[in-house]
């Protein structure tokens, strides 16, 4: 009796080893997966506050692409694409042209606004004005004060982009601009814009 009351304590100890340390692992694993999402959070808190749409300002019957910072920190290596349709010769011919413009920042708090007039499309050997012109698709392509890189599309989706990845929106759009169909000479005025600043209401941040 003494030898089976020994082994039954035994066994029964075992299982209680076995269950402590199961319910032990369960925890780390919660645990660790709870710090990884606090870690992913805190990886998209600053895109996530940036932020592009498109406006029609009918009054002035110019459609505007706004981009906002409102995070405290500077965007880096601000990148804006476009593709951008309108009529040339007074509507009788419908134009598309992809636009690619560069910035290196946007500050904490602030916004810039590109305004889709004065713009121009190739037309076989010479560059015409387009008028009517509405964004067709847009990006936003930027670093964080990580120096990680994201975009974000039309849609508002945010997406990291791996340091050597080649799988871009912005590498889409270079492949574009030398196509015949989205051809156009470079938009000075664009640039100037998107290096324009204006203060944005951050609130609490």
């Amino acid at each position: 009796m003494a030898t089976i009351t020994a082994a039954a304590a035994a066994a029964v100890g075992l299982v209680f080893s076995a269950w402590t340390t199961y319910i032990s692992q369960e925890v780390a694993r919660d645990q660790l997966a709870h710090s990884r999402d606090q870690d992913e959070e805190s990886e998209r808190s600053q895109a996530a506050s940036a932020d592009a749409w498109v406006e029609q300002r009918w009054t002035s019957a110019v459609t505007v692409l706004v981009v906002a910072n409102r995070s405290p920190d500077p965007l880096k290596d601000v990148v804006v694409g476009m593709i951008v349709e309108g009529s040339a010769e007074a509507g009788k011919k419908y134009l598309k042209v992809a636009i690619i413009s560069a910035a290196d920042s946007i500050p904490p708090c602030s916004k810039v606004e590109l305004h889709l007039n004065s713009i121009y499309a190739a037309d076989g050997k010479e560059n015409v004005p387009l008028e009517g012109v509405t964004v067709y698709d847009y990006f936003l392509s930027f670093r964080d004060a990580n120096a990680r890189k994201w975009e974000r599309d039309k849609h508002g989706s945010l997406h990291q982009i791996p340091g050597k990845s080649d799988n871009s929106t912005q590498d889409e759009y270079l492949s574009l601009g030398g196509t015949p169909e989205y051809d156009g000479p470079h938009q000075a005025k664009i640039d100037e814009e998107l290096n324009s600043y204006k203060p944005l209401d951050c609130g609490d941040k």
